[in-house]
Parts: C-alpha cells; sequence; structure tokens
C-alpha cells in the first residue's frame, strides 16, 4: 500500500500455493530503501539521498492438504447373481494432495466406502448391509472397485466415498484410521471431500423350487382312480406338488 505522497507503507505478501520449506527451502525477497535527504557542503544544503539495502526471510510451514479423486461415472448395471465384480479405473485422479504439494506425494491413502441408501424389494427391507452383499464396495489405491452382491439380492444401491491420506491432521476422525493427529490446530486435513456412486442390481428371475427342496412324490394310484394334488403351500390336497 502507499500515502498520499506515493510512499510504499505497507506490503503484502501470498507465497505460491501450497509451496513451504519443504519443497524449496526459505522464500525471501529483497527491498531497498531511499531518502530524500540533503546535506550542507560547501556553504548550501544540497540534496543527498542515502540509501539502505536488506532481504526479508520466511520460512513457510508444511500444512497438510486434503487427498483428492474423482468417480467419473457410476459402474454399470448388473444382472442379480452375477457373482464377484471387479471395475478397473472406477476412480480417478488419486493423489495425496494436489499437483502442487510435491511433499506429499510419499504419504500413503485409503479409502472408505459407506452405503447411505437402498431402493429394495419389500422382501428386502430392513435388511443390514452385510446381508445384502457377500463382499461389500471396497475401492483399492489404484482405483479399482470390487462387490459381490448377495444371492437372490436386486435394487439400487447408494454409496459415500472417502479417501484419506497419511499426514497430518488437526483432527482425526472415523473413518480415518491412517494419519497423525496434529499438536495444534494448523489447518491440516488428511480427508477428502465426499464422492457418491450409484450401484444398481438388476432382478432376474428364478425357477419355481419345492418346499424345502424335496423331491415331488412317486403317487400310486388304482386304475380309473383320481386324487387331488396341491400346488403351493396351504393347498388341500393328499399329495403336495410343490
Amino acid at each position: 500500500m502507499r500515502d498520499g505522497q506515493g510512499n510504499i507503507t505497507s506490503l503484502l505478501y501470498t507465497p505460491a500455493a501450497n509451496y513451504n520449506r519443504s519443497i524449496g527451502g526459505l522464500d525471501s525477497f529483497r527491498y531497498t530503501v531511499t531518502d530524500d535527504g540533503v546535506s550542507f557542503v560547501s556553504g548550501s544544503l544540497v540534496d543527498d539521498p542515502r540509501t539502505i539495502a536488506g532481504r526479508v526471510f520466511f520460512s513457510l510451514e508444511p500444512v497438510n492438504t486434503a487427498p483428492i479423486f474423482n468417480i467419473p461415472a457410476d459402474p454399470r448395471e448388473v444382472r442379480e447373481d452375477t457373482g464377484l465384480q471387479t471395475v478397473t479405473d472406477f476412480a480417478t485422479g488419486i493423489a495425496p494432495g494436489p499437483a502442487s504439494a510435491t511433499d506429499e506425494r510419499t504419504q500413503n491413502v485409503k479409502f472408505h466406502v459407506n452405503m447411505t441408501a437402498a431402493d429394495l424389494p419389500p422382501a428386502l427391507a430392513g435388511a443390514d448391509v452385510s446381508e445384502l452383499f457377500d463382499n461389500l464396495p471396497t475401492i483399492t489405491g489404484d482405483g479399482t472397485l470390487t462387490y459381490r452382491a448377495a444371492e437372490d439380492v436386486y435394487g439400487i444401491f447408494e454409496f459415500d466415498v472417502l479417501l484419506c491420506d497419511s499426514g497430518l491432521t488437526d483432527s482425526l476422525d472415523p473413518p480415518c484410521d491412517i494419519g497423525v493427529q496434529g499438536t495444534s490446530d494448523r489447518g491440516d486435513v488428511n480427508v477428502s471431500v465426499v464422492r457418491t456412486f450409484t450401484l444398481t442390481v438388476l432382478p432376474v428371475n428364478d425357477a419355481p423350487e419345492t418346499i424345502n427342496g424335496a423331491t415331488p412324490p412317486q403317487v400310486v394310484l388304482e386304475e380309473d382312480g383320481s386324487i387331488f394334488l396341491s400346488i403351493g403351500p396351504g393347498s388341500a390336497g393328499d399329495y403336495d406338488l410343490l
């Protein structure tokens, strides 16, 4: 800032984003100050400006930046009972921090996936997530999604995804189980923003089965006789076909 005479009275210093001493050492700038003084020389006052120079150093302490990733699209729809699903490159752009945070590149990262909603048929209403999936959805560090819906389960399932890194954090909160709790409120963050995705498992009609897997009865009937055969539980008859 300058005063009314154009003299600099203050400076605003803004370092480059994510720059700190771990990346490039101390930052600094040089300055000079020149006055408009006069000196008495040979019986008269003459202009005699004097100048000093200096250098200001800044030690920028590292602050952990949140990890980043993207989920470009939901996985494709799958049919009921199709087994283990593997989706490579499901999560992309995975990093402990932005590209400019070069001091964070050696940090480890870990995904956390949590089901938040499900649109289910009445028979599955209220089921726990562990009952809906034989293999709960997980995402590896290279962005590969794997999951396996339980047998005869179909519906639409919504999930939240977080990425945690092993750097400093002001508050090491669940679900993050990697990271280092900081000693002061410095603004360290080791958890990403939330991303969401949807899994869609389509229903497939199953063939009818006998009750409890029983073998249909072998019926002995006299010639010209008749018999009632029931179909399904609760039907009246001498023998059950299903």
